[in-house]
């Protein structure tokens, strides 16, 4: 089961933003995607691939299993 970004409340997004350490790339691609924002327009907002933003997300979605 995949849960959305867009879902969490704004008190558990101010959480993993303090304790995911995430990067600058991945801070921004998890701020467009609490927003709704598709992943293919995260990828033309942050100009990268699809590709690159693809990987971004897996590695923001890893580090909030994690926490």
């Amino acid at each position: 089961m995949s849960v959305k970004i867009s879902n969490f409340v704004v008190s558990e997004l101010d959480y993993f933003r303090t304790k995911c350490n995430f990067t600058e790339i991945e801070r921004e691609l998890f701020d467009y995607r609490a927003k709704g924002i598709s992943l293919e327009t995260c990828a033309e907002l942050m100009n990268v691939s699809t590709s690159t933003a693809k990987r971004v997300s897996a590695r923001v979605k890893e580090k909030l299993n994690r926490v």
